[in-house]
């Protein structure tokens, strides 16, 4: 039997064993109404998944052996078979993977427009959707729309910082643009990420940051309750009982604000409705309510990034079991995410992948640093007030 008979026949049990796999996705889909974060992480909603699981290995066999037709209508069956609106296909879930690969197979057989609709439809919903950013960026650049390109790049590079890809491609458009000197601080970056790659160290890197592999994120809201948010960033310090804190934005929207007491620093960042509270106090802090806020304290934080740094000492520097290290914490289009690299991190009270009670709905988490006698606490509320 030939190569090609073998290949035909592969082919046609993967596309008949999907079929099959699919068929009962199809009557629950028209049954069920996943149509929010809630109904969707439910399990009837989240069964479906495994139905686009299997769709998904069908297509990328098909992709891995050059069928890109017949790959592009089985990622087109993927995304059908998740049973839930497009703007609930949030990055680096399967539903959001399948519709990136059907743009690419778009765009790999010519069909450039219809990849340009997958990859804004992704990005419209999930604004900070890196890979969806990406590959939007180098479709604009073989279009010639430099500016578009590196306006996307630029996202995605600030997402995921850690990709060298993402890197390359933003000093390919720098380049272009004629910005060399931009472009070789970027290709430098690409080369760094791409050497600790195949030396095994980018491993090691991103888990002292507790980013696997990226920062670790958590959705608050929907993309379209978020769109006029932008990225706002908190960079802190921790050094034997004092914090330091250092507001900036990475966006051309957006707002921030702070209020300063003896005890506490509460930062509140983004635009209604996609406000958060970020509290960093001393000692531990109550999860049964937020703390009070005083808009007598409230001041508005200017846009000079990196201008402003904000410090407390909590504690007296001889005090015993202090953290330190630094760590950033980050509020985008209805998402936050945070790295740290703090030693004496004390135990995590709660988790995000955990359910709270009704009563701290609103309690996004808390982190707490450093030993009884010197503790540190984190919390991020949703909501301003």
């Amino acid at each position: 039997m030939s190569g090609r008979s073998i290949w035909l026949e592969v082919a046609s049990s993967a596309w008949l064993l999907a079929t099959a796999f699919a068929a009962s996705a199809a009557g629950q889909s028209e049954a069920l109404e996943c149509n929010s974060l809630e109904t969707a992480a439910a399990p009837p909603c989240a069964h479906l998944l495994q139905e686009t699981s299997k769709w998904y290995a069908a297509a990328s066999a098909f992709e891995q052996r050059g069928a890109r037709k017949l790959a592009l209508d089985t990622y087109s069956r993927a995304v059908a078979s998740a049973g839930r609106p497009i703007e609930l296909f949030l990055a680096h879930t399967l539903p959001a993977l399948a519709l990136l690969r059907r743009g690419l197979m778009h765009r790999e057989l010519g069909q450039v427009p219809e990849a340009m609709a997958d990859f804004i439809a992704l990005i419209d919903a999930d604004r900070g959707n890196s890979e969806a950013r990406h590959e939007r960026a180098r479709t604009l650049l073989d279009l010639g729309k430099l500016d578009d390109a590196l306006a996307d790049s630029a996202v995605a590079v600030w997402v995921n910082p850690y990709s060298s890809d993402f890197h390359r491609l933003q000093a390919q458009i720098l380049g272009r643009l004629g910005r060399r000197e931009e472009a070789t601080a970027a290709a430098t970056l690409a080369e760094e990420y791409e050497l600790s790659v195949a030396r095994g160290l980018q491993g090691l890197k991103v888990s002292l940051f507790s980013i696997s592999p990226l920062f670790f994120r958590q959705r608050f809201l929907l993309q379209k309750e978020c769109q006029q948010d932008d990225r706002h960033v908190l960079s802190l310090r921790l050094d034997r009982g004092r914090v330091s804190v250092t507001p900036s934005y990475a966006g051309p929207a957006g707002t921030m604000a702070v209020e300063e007491a003896e005890d506490r620093l509460l930062f509140v960042m983004g635009a209604e409705p996609c406000q958060v509270r970020v509290i960093l106090s001393k000692g531990d802090l109550p999860s049964e309510a937020a703390p009070a806020t005083n808009d007598g304290l409230r001041k508005s934080l200017g846009r000079q990034s990196g201008a402003l740094n904000i410090e407390r000492e909590f504690y007296p520097s001889s005090t015993y079991g202090c953290a330190s290290g630094p760590a950033t914490f980050r509020v985008y289009w209805g998402s936050m995410d945070d790295a740290y690299l703090v030693l004496h991190q004390a135990r995590v009270q709660a988790r995000l992948d955990q359910p709270t009670e009704k009563r701290r709905k609103a309690l996004l988490y808390t982190r707490l640093f450093g030993e009884q006698a010197c503790r540190i606490g984190l919390q991020v509320w949703k909501g301003a007030s």
